[in-house]
């Protein structure tokens, strides 16, 4: 057959073009709560390029209940501001709440922060910052309290980079003012002593009466310096995650720590080992996640100062009698196993376990301290999670 006679075939879209435009259809059909919901797990820069698909986009993304900001998406710093500018001046105000993450490499000062709680905070219900510092400022950057007195957010957090120098811990001065918060969650930070003082230097308490109605706290990274007590009471929380940072010059001392929290369910505690814990009334307590970390090689001390240690640590495990299920990581385990004896003489610290997860060790190194962590609760369920 003669070649110009030969019926012309169709052209063929791409196979990403067919499956971008499957995509669209799919996404098309669905209703705009769908469509709100997962736009929100996504960075709100490819929220915007989504107007660009189709019409019905347009406008979508400025009444997102979420929006994720990420200056990595972004060659320069200014483009980001730029964005997150934009941003905030055209999205839909009128949304009841929003949730705002925002995270920023690079230099990011106080005024920064300032400008960006002051322009975000309407119709903000949940903000979120995570930013850098340059490794050339001091590291230690005191945030005034006005960066924290806001009546209308209901959840507030702040993490500050780790930069080349190391942690950046960051001084916030207690108490601020916050009635309706529910939610707070900081990071790499310290507080300032002088609205906190009790006892002398080195012993303090800190408290949260300016946030009658918190219930989630977290304090990640929190340095304590070289305290020799720290007393954490709050009353009204029911959700703790703390995570304590000693002064590495002293990490053969053992720091008391306190927590007042009659109300708390949940704990997810991290610290150095030796410590010395005390639980001022932990009734309520219903789930423990306890990591102690272990800063030397306890096969190179004496067996005083295992012997010490391991006391420090079975009186703590005791304080959470009340726990029903129980995580305990490596560290823990590991102080437990080396001690000589104990299981066969004391009872469990947990008389009411019903689930008990350790992580970080095989079974066969770890068979003394799981039988004197189930010695009074046989019927517990254990799972065992190697690293």
């Amino acid at each position: 057959m003669d070649p110009a006679l030969r019926p012309k075939k169709k052209p063929k879209l791409k196979e990403h073009e067919e499956a971008e435009q499957e995509a669209e259809d799919r996404l098309s059909s669905l209703p705009d709560s769908v469509i709100h919901y997962i736009l929100s797990f996504i960075d709100i820069k490819y929220a915007v390029q989504m107007s660009r698909v189709s019409p019905r986009y347009r406008h979508l993304w400025k009444s997102l209940p979420a929006l994720n900001f990420d200056s990595k998406l972004f060659r320069r710093l200014t483009s980001f501001d730029k964005f997150v500018n934009r941003v905030n001046l055209l999205r839909d105000r009128r949304s009841a709440s929003v949730t705002i993450t925002y995270r920023r490499r690079g230099i990011t000062d106080i005024q920064r922060l300032k400008s960006l709680v002051y322009a975000m905070q309407h119709g903000v219900r949940h903000l979120s910052i995570s930013a850098s510092e340059s490794p050339r400022l001091r590291n230690h950057m005191y945030l005034p309290n006005d960066l924290f007195d806001n009546n209308r957010l209901l959840g507030w957090g702040f993490m500050r980079e780790k930069t080349d120098s190391g942690k950046i811990y960051n001084e916030i001065s207690l108490p601020f003012n916050w009635p309706v918060l529910t939610t707070l969650r900081l990071g790499n930070v310290s507080f300032q002593t002088h609205d906190m003082l009790q006892y002398c230097v080195y012993k303090f308490k800190v408290g949260f009466s300016g946030c009658p109605n918190l219930k989630s706290l977290s304090l990640k990274h929190f340095d304590i310096g070289s305290l020799e007590r720290f007393h954490l009471d709050i009353p009204q929380v029911l959700d703790l995650t703390l995570d304590l940072c000693y002064d590495s010059s002293i990490l053969a001392c053992a720091c008391d720590v306190v927590v007042s929290a009659p109300k708390l369910v949940y704990f997810s505690f991290q610290a150095n080992l030796p410590l010395r814990f005390f639980a001022d009334n932990l009734a309520s307590l219903e789930k423990v996640d306890f990591c102690g970390r272990v800063r030397c090689v306890f096969g190179q001390v004496r067996d005083e100062k295992l012997k010490v240690t391991s006391s420090d640590l079975i009186n703590m495990l005791r304080q959470f009698s009340n726990a029903e299920s129980v995580t305990l990581a490596h560290g823990v385990i590991m102080v437990l196993s080396m001690v000589r004896s104990f299981s066969e003489h004391l009872p469990s610290p947990f008389p009411k376990l019903k689930s008990l997860k350790l992580k970080g060790l095989p079974s066969y190194m770890i068979d003394k301290a799981i039988t004197y962590l189930l010695s009074s609760s046989s019927g517990a369920a254990l799972v065992l999670e190697s690293s």
